[in-house]
């Protein structure tokens, strides 16, 4: 006699069904996934209020989708629903991948002003997912990634006096006389 495998064990399956080389995606609703992703492509052709309804809908479908909470706290239209949604997100990270929490975690920590654990969060995601445009093109590690306290951008200097002089001035009107 053959046993039913319980729903929730399917849940590793479904982040697994996608491609390895990208972050998983976990969630026990196919419609909730297939909202999901067309959400995150209306938000990458810069759509983001639609994108924002179709990852409504699919925190709808499954309450408990920590990714989908993600997205729909970053398309959120104010700061108080960003905030809801990411505390949602955190909530319910349980039931995602460990990718998923880190990645979950490194959005929490870069909206809470934790550069460094956003970085080393996201650090961590770059080596597992090095083909994974969305981690590659992440905040922190994109061109401008810092990879020590020394390698910090540089601040804008002011130019010196001499370089402020040496700008070409803009002539002013003047009044001429009028000859006779």
């Amino acid at each position: 006699m053959r046993r039913l495998v319980p729903p929730l064990l399917l849940l590793p399956a479904l982040a697994l069904a996608a491609d390895p080389a990208t972050l998983p995606i976990t969630t026990s609703s196919p419609e909730a996934r297939a909202l999901y992703l067309e959400g995150r492509d209306l938000v990458e052709r810069l759509k983001a209020t639609e994108g924002h309804f179709k990852t409504d809908q699919a925190v709808r479908k499954d309450p408990q989708f920590a990714l989908g909470w993600l997205q729909w706290a970053q398309t959120s239209g104010t700061a108080k629903e960003f905030f809801a949604g990411m505390d949602k997100a955190l909530a319910t990270s349980s039931h995602a991948s460990e990718a998923e929490q880190k990645f979950i975690r490194a959005a929490d920590a870069g909206a809470k002003s934790r550069p460094a654990e956003q970085e080393r969060l996201l650090a961590e995601l770059v080596k597992q997912f090095p083909a994974d445009p969305r981690i590659q093109f992440s905040p922190t590690t994109s061109s401008g990634t810092r990879t020590g306290p020394r390698a910090r951008t540089p601040r804008r200097r002011r130019p010196s006096r001499s370089t402020r002089s040496s700008f070409p001035t803009i002539p002013t009107r003047t009044t001429r006389t009028p000859s006779c």
